[in-house]
This record gives C-alpha cells, structure tokens and sequence, in this order.
C-alpha cells in the first residue's frame, strides 16, 4: 500500500493483513484505559455530589469550663450483633464496624447481657416516664420549650456528637428515649454500635438533604487507613466548640425568650377581658 506526502512522493505504508486487528497487548492497555476514566469519572460524579450538602458535625464539648456541671461526669461515666461496612476508596478496601468506632471513641464495649437499650424484645421505652423525668411539669411544651434545663443542654450534645438525625430544638421521641437513657445512671447502651445504626440507617435511608453524619470520625478512620482526603485546610465547624461561654448565651436567649412569652400571654389575658 502506497500513499505521497506534501512533496508528492510515494510513501510505502506497509501492508495490513485482512482481519488483522490490535494486539492482546494493546487491548489490556485499552481496557485499563476505559477503567481508570470510568473509575475517574464516578469520583468526579461523587465530588459533585458532596457539593452543597450539608452535614452535622459533631462539635467538641470543653471539660475544662464546664467542669463544674453534672453533665461531664454523666458523658464520663457513660464513656463513649455484629456488622461491618466494607467499601473501597481508591485502592484501599475500607472496613467500619462497631470495634472499630469503639477503638476511634477510646472506649470499652459494654457486654451484651448488660446492655438495657435498646430494649430487648422490641420493648418499647414508656414514654410516660421519660415525659416525666425530661420535661417540666412532665408534660411536653411546645417547640420544646419545657424541656428541663439541664436535658436541654445534655440534648445538644447528643444532637452533634450521637444523634445527628435528631433535633436540637424539637426533639421527637426516639432522641427523648436516648435523651432519657443517657441521663439515667441505671441505663446501659453501646454507643459504638448506635453511631454505626446510624451510619447504616443513614445509607438506607439517604435522600438528597438528609445531613451526612459524623463527618470528623469519617475523616479519621480514612486517613488511618493511608488515605490523603485532605486537600485543603478544613475550616472549624458551625456553631463551634460547646463550652461555657455558648452555655450561658443560650441560657440569657432562654431567658428572654420565656420573658417575651410570658409577656405576650399576658397580653393576650388583658385584652381578652
């Protein structure tokens, strides 16, 4: 087979043999080729995914101000089945299971026969008694504004650090249940079993907006796993630490707020007669 080139001369292009087609060689090059942009372009579909969602992180409580509380020795003495998630983050296989998230918490498992929630049996928690023992007067207000002082604070540690599905604010009855278990001496959990219900729950259930838990711990266990996640500098999470200053903003807010809602209700009295 001949061809010419600018100059007009011929140019022996060889002869290509009928049904001559790449090597196997040339085909294994290709066939990593296609996997590696396949693999490139689902990492690129995931990082887009990630981008505008929002998480709830856990938040760092300072045993140092609040020393003085009940509520650091309660989270002291409560210390911080079997299942595993696998998955595989570039080369690297990735195994999380409730071992391994103890081991993160530096905290020993309870045994099993000692463990009192969640109940046994799909025995249910009476509500009436956490009703009473969480909120004031024993009767839920609204918005939760009635919850007890020191449950209400207790409720935003475990809101950022075991619940994130929960809400600070207005807590429904599954955060009440644990919001009661965790301030009972008499109560037993592994939490390190609960944060990894959470993380399975969280992959069955997600949806877009659904808040993406424990972010911090996540970070941790790919990076012992010789994984570099961090590209760039991690700005600290919002609303930041809990310490005593954030304690008694919140409390002076609380005041107010119960201030303003007694006033109005007195209002409210006075033009009703």
């Amino acid at each position: 087979m001949h061809s010419r080139d600018s100059s007009g001369k011929r140019v022996d292009m060889g002869t290509r043999k009928r049904g001559e087609g790449p090597s196997k060689e040339q085909n294994a090059e290709q066939r990593k080729k296609r996997n590696e942009e396949g693999e490139r372009k689902k990492h690129m579909e995931w990082v887009a995914s990630l981008k505008g969602r929002k998480v709830t992180c856990e938040r760092q409580v300072c045993e140092h101000s609040l020393a003085e509380n009940r509520y650091i020795g309660i989270i002291r003495d409560k210390g911080y089945c079997k299942g595993k998630i696998e998955t595989v983050v570039g080369d690297v296989d990735i195994v999380v299971d409730p071992n391994i998230i103890a081991e993160y918490l530096d905290y020993e498992r309870p045994l099993a026969e000692s463990i009192t929630y969640p109940r046994p049996g799909e025995e249910e928690v009476d509500m009436g008694l956490v009703y009473a023992e969480v909120f004031e007067g024993g009767v839920p207000g609204e918005a939760g504004g009635d919850l007890k002082d020191e449950y209400r604070t207790m409720n935003k540690f475990l809101h950022y650090n075991l619940f994130p599905r929960g809400m600070e604010k207005t807590p429904y009855e599954q955060e009440l249940e644990l919001l009661y278990v965790f301030m009972n001496e008499n109560e037993t959990m592994d939490f390190a079993k609960w944060i990894f219900d959470q993380l399975i729950q969280f992959k069955h259930d997600y949806k877009k907006g659904l808040n993406f838990p424990f972010p911090a711990m996540i970070t941790k266990l790919w990076e012992d796993n010789g994984l570099d996640i961090r590209k760039e500098r991690l700005d600290p999470s919002s609303p930041g630490i809990i310490n005593a200053t954030s304690e008694n903003k919140r409390k002076t807010n609380g005041a107010k707020a119960c201030e303003a809602k007694a006033k109005a209700q007195a209002l409210a009295q006075a033009q009703a007669q």
